[in-house]
């Protein structure tokens, strides 16, 4: 790139952020640019917590201490055949629940370009940017989607790692409180390193995408750059996140 290099600043851009929700929202105010541009955010998925990312945490507020496990009575029924009708029952609602999860991921994916078209050409569209950004938004589900897929297998290889462990301490009585105190700290730390930088990455990558009309590696290499340039300003960023989420 030419010319000097840009200064990437935290606090700056809040006061730019203030003036221009106060120009889009309110010069002048109209209710229906309210509704279409609030439907826009939820279809980004901002109206959730973590930035429209799925975030188990947030069921945290749910008061469980009332519900009670349900009580079936099988009348002239072999319990070999209850347990098949359970085991289909369950598969069938997994295999809901994951097509629920990967159409909310697309929509959120397809959403996010919808919602910042609306901030950057202030204006209250949603068929219109749906439409001229559909590759990108195509991309970035399937970036999701790679992800969530890496995700679960790096889960599996933690826990398969730990539970491997556990089992030699109990089956063989070899003792592994040597490897638990370095194996367990390692895969914290390489999984909460590998969730910030996901995190960011995805945060970025749309607005990344939207404005330079690329591909999702293409973002994510720039945005690396970034963070390996200036990380100073990600590190407030994260930090600041945090406190928003606390």
């Amino acid at each position: 790139m030419n010319g000097p290099a840009r200064k990437i600043e935290i606090l700056t851009p809040f006061n730019q952020a203030i003036e221009l929700t106060r120009l889009i929202l309110f010069c002048p105010f109209d209710i229906t640019k309210w509704l279409v541009i609030g439907f826009a955010a939820f279809l980004s998925g901002w109206f959730n917590s973590g930035g429209g990312s799925i975030n188990p945490w947030s069921f945290r507020r749910w008061n469980t201490s009332n519900l009670q496990a349900p009580t079936f009575q099988f009348r002239s029924f072999n319990m070999d055949h209850a347990g098949l009708v359970l085991l289909i029952a369950l598969a069938v609602f997994v295999v809901v629940m994951l097509v629920l999860v990967i159409l909310w991921l697309w929509i959120v994916a397809r959403g996010r370009f919808v919602f910042i078209d609306c901030l950057v050409r202030n204006r209250a569209a949603i068929v219109e940017p749906w439409r001229e950004f559909r590759e990108e938004g195509n991309r970035f589900f399937v970036f999701l989607i790679v992800l969530m897929l890496v995700s679960l297998v790096l889960v599996a290889l933690f826990g398969g790692l730990i539970f491997g462990l556990l089992v030699l301490w109990r089956n063989y009585r070899v003792s592994n409180v040597p490897a638990l105190f370095v194996v367990v700290p390692i895969a914290v730390f390489a999984w909460v390193a590998f969730a910030v930088v996901v995190n960011l990455i995805t945060y970025f990558m749309p607005p990344v995408m939207y404005t330079r009309r690329c591909s999702p590696v293409d973002a994510a290499r720039a945005i690396l750059q970034l963070i390996f340039d200036e990380p100073a300003p990600f590190i407030l960023f994260i930090l600041f996140m945090i406190a928003l989420w606390i």
